[in-house]
């Protein structure tokens, strides 16, 4: 297995298992009719679909479903070198010229990356 196998989510798919008699439905195309044990919310980001499979909507999952699919979204525009705006790009436009202030998150980060 490569690099990249390793990190496409499809390999994480393979190795869970679902228990018998669940089935999961997306949330957003589920009808009354269906009977739904699983509901899955995804969002494609960081060239990968991210899925969240939560069992039979309770109080407050889809919220904390959608909040951290966000939170993807918000790493995606923060981390991405891709993306003109982020804040990757910025540090990699100006910092060989002057030193350029980040989000306290990304600076941990960035000093984790160097460690390792």
């Amino acid at each position: 297995m490569n690099r990249r196998e390793f990190i496409h989510p499809g390999q994480v798919v393979r190795t869970l298992t679902t228990p018998t008699g669940f089935s999961p439905v997306d949330a957003e195309t589920a009808t009354d009719s269906e009977q739904v044990s699983l509901v899955k919310y995804s969002r494609r980001a960081m060239a990968a679909e991210f899925e969240i499979l939560l069992p039979l909507a309770t109080s407050g999952s889809a919220a904390a479903a959608h909040a951290a699919l966000d939170e993807i979204d918000r790493l995606e525009q923060q981390l991405s070198v891709y993306r003109d705006d982020s804040e990757v790009c910025h540090v990699n436009r100006e910092a060989a010229a002057r030193p350029v202030e980040v989000e306290q998150g990304l600076f941990d980060l960035l000093c984790l990356s160097q460690r390792l």
